[in-house]
Parts: structure tokens; C-alpha cells; sequence
């Protein structure tokens, strides 16, 4: 099933907050989707909040929500408190394309001109969010991807020996089949964020969980800037990862790999390295904070 960029269907419900209601001002969208996670939206709003409040950062949080229990009434509870929070909620029959298609209704119903997105379960650290626009917004770097995979980042939360293989074995695939995509080290992160500009025109065809790979193979970006970041355990809910997941996710690479549409640029060398400070984030290593590096593809 493809899913493009489009207008929102007739039955999606938007909930929209009564601060910064059509206001052109917003730097940046938080695009969170989630599905029966009701559990952890109360402390990912609140450490969001704390993180880009300290920043100055016009923003918005954008809940693309699939749940079918009390989810999208403890969002609204935030909507109604005048929190810059908005709900998209996919009713039955409007949830094509499972998560990726939720990213790209954030994508296209986004107020801000650039977008952060990142997983409802906590398992992604809010906290990076400031360093992560900060990158976006001072013009480093065209997508900024939360890594588990250099020095001061970590994959432990992935759980067992397993999921950990697999994740590891998944990102090698998608290097080895897409070349651009080995200016990353993590291709399939859910914590990335990007330039709304580059999808002008450009129409998006996610197939499974790993939206970022669909971003990076088709849009029109020239520079990428990555942060590592401890990929937490999950403590609430389960993880949707399967057997079938991991199949759609080679049948997607094997689509990209053969359309004469994706961009086919060759990597270049790293280009600089930079350090952000974070008010009230407290690195696990120096590494963490000193290891963003900006690649860019080759002219």
C-alpha cells in the first residue's frame, strides 16, 4: 500500500490547540504517532515541553494518533490546558500505511517549517529534541537522525540478543542496498527530523516502520547531521516489530533499490563535527556530547 503526501480525509479528526492556532510562526512540528499508548503521553508532553521550552524554538506537538482506547482523550486533555499540542486522530478506515503513513499525515499537516519526529513509548530520550533543532533550525544540516550507533550511543533497549542482531543486520541491508544511505549509521532510527522543504515534490511511498529509509532514499537533502542517543527500554505496551514487519522492510529496500525515481547521490567524507549543550541534559559519556557529525553527499 503507497501513501503520499495528500490532504486529510474527510473522516480524520483534528483537534487543534487553542495557542498558535494559524499561526505562521511555528519553527518546528513534534510529530509523535501512536497507537494505544496512553500510559506514556502524559510524561512525554511534560519532558517535551521542558526540553524545547528552554530553547526559545517557536513549536508545536503533533499527535498522528491510530489508538482505539483512551489515547486521543489524555492528548485533548493536554489541548484543552492551552499546551501547544494538536491531535490528528485516524479513525477506522483512514490508518493507511500503519505508522509510516501516520508520518507522512504529520508531514503534510505540519505548521512548522521543519519536523522532528519521535516514537510515543519513551524509548526515544525527549531531551534530544533541543539539540536536534538547534541543528535543523541554525541551517547545519538538512535532516538530523537520532543515532544508537556512534560512540556515546547505545542500542540496548532493543531487549534481547535477537532484536538487537536483527536491528543490526536491518541497518546493513538498507547501507548495502541504497549507497546514500550509508551517510547515516542508523537508517532505521524512529528519531529523525528534517527540513519540510526538501519533500517538495516529491512523493512519499513508505511501506512498514522504517520511514526514515523512504525520506532519505527519495527527498532532495544534501547534508545529514547525526546524535547519538541510549535507545531506553520499553515499560509500557509492546513492541510491533515481527516476523512480517522485517519481510515488508527487504520488500521495501528491493522497491527503492529498483526505482528509477530514488536518488541515487554517492557518499562523501565526513565534514565537520560539533558539540550543542543542552540545559538540563546530562550526557552518559563526553562522547554524547561532542560526536554530531555533518556529512553531505558528493556534488
Amino acid at each position: 500500500m503507497t501513501v503520499a503526501l495528500s490532504p486529510l480525509a474527510p473522516s480524520t479528526e483534528s483537534i487543534d490547540a487553542p495557542v498558535g492556532r494559524d499561526d505562521e510562526s511555528v519553527a518546528l512540528t513534534v510529530i509523535v504517532p501512536t497507537r494505544n499508548e496512553h500510559d506514556t503521553v502524559d510524561e512525554l508532553v511534560e519532558r517535551v515541553q521542558r526540553t524545547l521550552g528552554s530553547t526559545g524554538i517557536r513549536y508545536e506537538i503533533l499527535f498522528v494518533d491510530d489508538s482505539d482506547d483512551q489515547t486521543p482523550e489524555t492528548i485533548a486533555a493536554h489541548t484543552a490546558t492551552g499546551s501547544p499540542v494538536r491531535l490528528l486522530h485516524r479513525r477506522p478506515g483512514t490508518q493507511a500505511g500503519g505508522l509510516g503513513g501516520a508520518l507522512c499525515a504529520g508531514f503534510a499537516d505540519a505548521r512548522g517549517s521543519h519536523a522532528l519526529c519521535i516514537d510515543g513509548d519513551l524509548q526515544h530520550p525527549p531531551e534530544l529534541l533541543a539539540p536536534m533543532a538547534r541543528v535543523l533550525l541554525s541551517g547545519t544540516a538538512d535532516v538530523v537522525v537520532g543515532t544508537r550507533y556512534l560512540a556515546g550511543g547505545d542500542n540496548a533497549g532493543l531487549g534481547g540478543p535477537w532484536r538487537r542482531f536483527v536491528s543490526v543486520a536491518s541497518r546493513d541491508l538498507a547501507r548495502s542496498a541504497l549507497p546514500k544511505l550509508r551517510l547515516t549509521t542508523d537508517p532505521g532510527s524512529g528519531l529523525f527530523g528534517f527540513d519540510l522543504r526538501i519533500l517538495d515534490g516529491v512523493h512519499l511511498a513508505p511501506l512498514g516502520y522504517k520511514t526514515l529509509v523512504e525520506v532519505l532514499a527519495r527527498s532532495h537533502w544534501t547534508s545529514l547531521a547525526e546524535v547519538p542517543y541510549h535507545f531506553e527500554a520499553r515499560e509500557h505496551g509492546r513492541s510491533n516489530v515481527s516476523m512480517r514487519e522485517g519481510l515488508r522492510f527487504v520488500r521495501h529496500l528491493a522497491r527503492l533499490r529498483h526505482d528509477p525515481a530514488v536518488r541515487r547521490d554517492r557518499p562523501s567524507a565526513h565534514v565537520t563535527g560539533q558539540a550543542f549543550g543542552v540545559p538540563g541534559y546530562v550526557p552518559e559519556t563526553p562522547d554524547q556530547l561532542v560526536a554530531m557529525v555533518v556529512r553531505r553527499t558528493a556534488a
